[in-house]
């Protein structure tokens, strides 16, 4: 028999038990973290982890150790057989158990996802008087879109690296035991080294490794770009095979000599110093949160506020329930010089247009544009309501409510109002040039929306003479330029990256079922349920008339969007990353780069190379790097986070539950004005001393 065979043959032979039992334990672990109606906890991925790194150890710590400790590595080192050639094929058979291990736990995992229902879980998920539109990815619906093969592939390649590490530390130990240790030791050396590579190397660095090596499934599903990205799989898989190779020849030149004991000391010392390095970045990361700056000047408000505008030296806010002037001229001191209420209405957003204010609101169950004049600031007063459309009840309000707010603006004295009604949206473009009640020019209908209508944030931007959106996965841009002739330049697709094999389907069968009349008689009696559970503590978010939403799982879409230099910033899932275009032609946008692992915060806006956005209840800044990334710079806040208040008008639309709130701000030059927490807060722009 050829050497090399009876080597396979041997190794085989003795691995072959081993390989059966720890297969049969992963299949029972991968059935125990995936046999449970939702899949959206972190057990598949955690116990991935687990499986990969203790088959990694176990197959690797007694490749050469054994040998050793059986006094048989001498007779194997005296057959005409290079040593090289000993190491590759005991290298090979426990790569094979190692890969035959994961085959088995990821097998076991598709078959329960297989046996699942898919992302639309309605019963299961509907609470007492907890009714929100959910639109994560769970981890079902992550695995199926990449498929089996391409799953196992990179777990497999990111556990050869450490099988490649117990393998050396078994060819330097004389027990098995001994070579384990040795190689939990060595693995958890080399976790340190990937943590202060993930945490504390230099931007670009950290930017680059993370691309590379990030295997998350839950949330951003950054698994899904190193799947179907080809350079990131070569250059990973390159990776792997060089890291694998050093080890590979380090283990031929060792496998002769047994090394001292200096070897585990070193080991072992590596080992205490990255425990001590673990514990002081914990200890740092806790001393060192990061403590909001404070407002140059601040005005507290007794009623909720939901939106702001800014006019020579004033500030003109918007109450759930009035609306408020305010002299900012001096910016440590800002002070309430007028205010008007309206009682019965209930307000929603504000432009301004000369000496007037145009507010979108509601009115005793109908919904439509209010006209304040603001020529006296200190005695602001309502001018006139011009009612548009009626309120359809029902228990669930924000998916039949009618209609439905998404865009709001003003440019060159004509007001947009983007609606959703019925099966489709509406731009509607008003005169407010003469008159105190603006007059209707036109109504464009853009057909097939609403399918999507649990998918974003609805952040349509008005930019000059162009609105832009998200529906579905079509980026829309819109004409504004003739408010007589409002147009669609284009509606382009930005699909995710990778392939989608049940987006269409689940989108179609989310819409069905939310529309059918079955499902609205459950949601019904659901409420009637929830009415006398005062207790619960969702209770406070439902509205006195109807509920505000309703809980499903639904696959999410674009959105939201940003627009800045020529550039529009869309957040697309799976993975969740922001994908760039160019909007230098507006008929033609072009996806031009992508930013991945990561989330287009709250509202943000893009000045330059600095960008602003919303973080919790603080407003954020940004700076934008060389690579193409926007880095986190200062947090502008006020103090009392954990009594910070949302108000009552939430929505749960984001993948973490981020609760879209009514915090606002507007950059000003070298000041940054913004409501938050129901405080007129005013701050120093950080761009104005970076």
């Amino acid at each position: 028999m050829n050497t090399t065979l009876a080597l396979f043959w041997k190794e085989g032979r003795e691995a072959a038990y081993k390989i059966a039992a720890c297969a049969g334990l992963a299949m029972i672990v991968a059935l125990i973290s995936a046999g449970k109606e939702e899949y959206h906890d972190t057990g598949i991925q955690i116990f991935g982890h687990l499986v990969g790194l203790f088959g990694a150890v176990l197959f690797g710590m007694d490749a050469v150790a054994r040998e050793r400790n059986r006094m048989t590595l001498s007779y194997l080192l005296c057959r005409p057989v290079e040593s090289w050639k000993i190491i590759i094929v005991k290298l090979a058979v426990g790569a094979t158990g190692l890969l035959l291990v994961l085959a088995a736990y990821w097998g076991a995992v598709f078959i329960e996802i297989a046996r699942s229902e898919g992302w639309v879980s309605l019963q299961s998920q509907i609470r007492y008087a907890d009714f929100s539109v959910r639109t994560f990815i769970p981890v079902a619906g992550i695995l199926s879109e990449i498929g089996y093969i391409r799953v196992l592939s990179l777990w497999f390649l990111v556990y050869l690296i450490p099988y490649g590490v117990s393998v050396l530390a078994s060819t330097l130990a004389d027990h098995p035991y001994k070579a384990a240790m040795t190689s939990l030791m060595a693995v958890w050396v080399a976790f340190v080294l990937f943590l202060l590579c993930w945490t504390l190397a230099p931007p670009i660095t950290k930017f680059y490794f993370r691309l590379l090596f990030s295997l998350k499934i839950m949330t951003d599903a950054e698994i899904v770009r190193q799947a179907f990205d080809t350079s990131l799989l070569l250059i990973r898989t390159g990776a792997t095979a060089v890291l694998t190779g050093c080890t590979l020849l380090w283990a031929c030149k060792t496998l002769r000599t047994r090394s001292d004991q200096r070897f585990q000391w070193t080991v072992v010392t590596l080992a205490i110093i990255g425990t001590i390095v673990v514990i002081g970045l914990n200890i740092d990361r806790s001393r060192n949160w990061r403590t909001p700056i404070a407002p140059v000047g601040s005005q507290k408000y007794d009623l909720n506020m939901v939106d702001l505008a800014l006019k020579d030296g004033l500030a003109v806010v918007l109450l759930e329930q009035g609306l408020s002037v305010a002299d900012v001229t001096d910016q440590e001191a800002p002070v309430e010089i007028g205010r008007v209420e309206t009682d019965g209405c209930r307000l929603e957003r504000l432009a301004l247009s000369g000496a007037r204010a145009y507010v979108w609101g509601e009115v005793r169950d109908s919904v439509g544009v209010m006209t304040f004049d603001l020529s006296q600031p200190d005695r602001p007063r309502l001018q006139m309501k011009s009612l548009m459309y009626p309120v359809e009840k029902g228990p669930t309000a924000w998916l039949r409510r009618i209609p439905r707010l998404v865009g709001w603006g003003i440019w060159k004295n004509h007001l947009y109002v983007g609606l959703i009604r019925d099966e489709f949206l509406e731009m509607h473009s008003f005169d407010v040039r003469n008159t105190a009640s603006p007059r209707r020019i036109q109504e464009l209908r853009i057909e097939q929306t609403t399918e999507h209508l649990w998918n974003n944030g609805w952040e349509m931007r008005i930019v000059d003479s162009h609105a832009f959106m998200v529906l579905g996965h079509d980026f829309v841009v819109l004409d504004l330029s003739d408010p007589g002739r409002l147009q669609v330049l284009c509606r382009t697709p930005v699909r995710r990256f990778g392939r989608s094999k049940n987006y269409e389907k689940l989108v179609d069968e989310v819409h069905g079922i939310v529309n059918s009349s079955s499902y609205k008689e459950l949601l019904a009696q659901q409420a009637k349920k929830a009415d006398g559970n005062s207790g619960s503590p969702y209770f406070p978010m439902l509205g006195s008339r109807e509920f505000r939403s309703s809980n499903f799982e639904a696959p999410p879409g674009l959105g939201p969007l940003a627009v800045g230099n020529e550039r529009v910033y869309v957040e697309r899932h799976l993975p969740r990353e922001i994908a760039v275009l160019d909007i230098s032609d507006p008929r033609n946008p072009l996806e031009v780069d992508y930013i991945p692992w990561t989330h287009l915060p709250r509202r943000m806006t893009v000045v330059g190379a600095s960008a602003y956005a919303l973080h919790g209840g603080d407003i954020k800044t940004y700076a934008k790097t060389s690579y193409g990334t926007f880095s986190s710079r200062k947090k502008l806040g006020l103090e009392g986070y954990d009594a910070y208040l949302r108000g009552l008008e939430m929505v749960n639309l984001e993948t973490a539950a981020n609760h879209v709130a009514r915090d606002r701000f507007i950059v000003n030059g070298d000041h940054i004005y913004a409501i938050l927490n129901n405080n007129l807060a005013i701050f120093e722009n950080p761009r104005k001393v970076e």
